[in-house]
């Protein structure tokens, strides 16, 4: 069922979020929501080589750097801002600049712009529903301007084998792309069904995408990719839009059980892996 944002000013929980993977705590509403999505992982580099690193994979003047001096002006990028960086990465992708996009992503989604997103996303979340939801199937934001204000945040990039697994819509205004957003509405969605997932989780993402096994669906608009990180395995199942985009639906861990199950239907799927 679809389940609407109450009315602002609605009474909500104190809990959020998880600290760090698998520690269970909680945070209140009045805490700083970046703590939530920092980790051991998430350390920033220091020094010259955290400078080194910054500028290989965003130069002077690149998309991730202008996010950064905006956001450090004590603005919010919001979708403006994630807009453009789609954007940039969007026109990239499939050209010989591929692989300046795919460190521009890697910097986005490693640095503190994915932690900002998450922080609105948590806000909204610990704002606006009761602490006792904990299953949901879809989010609908009614306010256009809380939509637009959190946007939505480049993860990923698919494969070329899973994107040809994928129907593109020939009739669609934009080409098919291989850049995997989440939205506003599908990542309050996750805080809601997977709390104990943090910023360090969803750096995850690119890593999945690029080496994961990939299981088509028979409609031709979803595929769901699952890796193993440190002996634990994750899925992810995107959905490719009516406009060529595609989305992440959504993201968790999955038990042992389940990774036979899973291996056997990427087999017949027939999608080739990108794993070595």
């Amino acid at each position: 069922m679809w389940f609407s944002a109450p009315a602002a000013g609605t009474p909500s929980g104190k809990r959020g979020i998880s600290d760090r993977p698998g520690s269970g705590s909680a945070i209140g509403e009045g805490e700083r929501a970046d703590r939530v999505s920092r980790s051991p992982r998430a350390a920033p580099e220091s020094g010259r080589s955290a400078a080194t690193a910054r500028d290989r994979a965003d130069p002077p003047g690149g998309p991730v750097r202008e996010l950064h001096r905006g956001a450090g002006g004590g603005e919010q990028p919001g979708k403006d801002g994630w807009r453009a960086l789609i954007h940039w990465l969007d026109q990239r992708i499939g050209t010989e600049q591929e692989a300046l996009a795919g460190a521009v992503l890697r910097a986005a989604v490693a640095g503190p712009l994915l932690e900002r997103f998450l922080e609105m996303v948590v806000a909204y979340r610990l704002r606006m529903f009761p602490p006792t939801l904990t299953r949901v199937k879809h989010i609908r934001i009614a306010d256009p301007a809380v939509r637009n204000r959190i946007g939505e945040f480049p993860v990923a990039v698919i494969s070329r084998e899973a994107r040809h697994a994928l129907s593109p819509i020939l009739w669609a205004e934009s080409r098919p792309t291989r850049l995997v957003r989440l939205s506003a509405e599908n990542a309050v969605k996750q805080v809601i069904n997977h709390p104990e997932l943090v910023a360090a989780h969803y750096r995850m993402l690119p890593d999945l995408m690029e080496h994961g096994k990939v299981i088509a669906s028979v409609d031709g608009r979803h595929l769901t990719v699952f890796h193993e990180f440190a002996g634990a395995s994750y899925l992810a199942v995107v959905k490719q839009t009516a406009a060529n985009e595609i989305y992440l639906k959504t993201f968790h861990k999955v038990g042992a059980r389940d990774v036979p199950r899973l291996l056997r239907r990427s087999r017949e799927a027939d999608v080739p892996s990108t794993s070595p």
